[in-house]
């Protein structure tokens, strides 16, 4: 059994979808790139996100003042983001056993709300602003923070590059089907565990053993 679980947020705990489409519509505006519906983009959930970002045009110098402004945008549309079905059980039940931990790239101060709003406010730590490509460097210190080590603790994300990240520390992960990311994607990077509900992440780590 684990001791320390580590949680994304957006696309893991919370659907902010909604909310991320109203920012998207005025990132478009604001840097000229042409604007999808949200059945298009539902069909780039199939590629992998740097090939995403690629076809976009956006250049990756951008991304850091992207994602700053984005996320500063964010919080006025919050309202229309909900935790995802089974997850406020999920979590009730994880904390009455173990330690909970949120690292994310999405601000620190809009994580504790949504999670303060939605009565989910069961984590002992949240670590926001993680690097879009380098959330590693942020997990480790969690781990070193809570005083666990690697093999004590687990990830739950719903994007291949938190199964990088994870890759990078050999720190175990599962995958959830839910999120931003298609299930398809997550399956061409071969993550050992996807879970298809809250649920099924239960079952997954009972059978862990450390």
């Amino acid at each position: 059994m684990k001791s320390l679980i580590i949680f994304d947020f957006d696309g893991t705990i919370a659907n902010t979808e909604e909310a991320s489409y109203k920012v998207y519509e005025q990132m478009t505006q604001m840097y000229g790139v042409p604007q999808m519906s949200k059945e298009e983009l539902k069909a780039y959930k199939k590629k992998p996100l740097k090939q995403r970002i690629k076809e976009t045009g956006i250049p990756y110098y951008l991304l850091p003042k992207i994602m700053s402004e984005s996320q500063s945008k964010l919080t006025q549309f919050m309202q229309e983001a909900y935790p995802f079905d089974g997850i406020p059980f999920l979590l009730e039940k994880l904390s009455k056993t173990n330690k909970l931990v949120v690292v994310s790239s999405n601000n620190k101060k809009i994580i504790k709300k949504f999670l303060k709003d939605h009565d989910i406010d069961v984590f002992e730590k949240v670590y926001g602003g993680a690097a879009l490509f380098g959330k590693s460097a942020m997990i480790k210190k969690a781990i070193k923070k809570m005083k666990s080590k690697v093999k004590h603790a687990l990830y739950i994300g719903d994007e291949t590059r938190d199964y990088q990240a994870c890759k990078e520390l050999k720190l175990d992960m599962i995958g959830v089907s839910w999120g931003y990311e298609d299930i398809s994607v997550l399956e061409s990077e071969q993550l050992p565990y996807i879970a298809n509900t809250p649920e099924h992440v239960l079952e997954m780590i009972a059978s862990f053993d450390v």
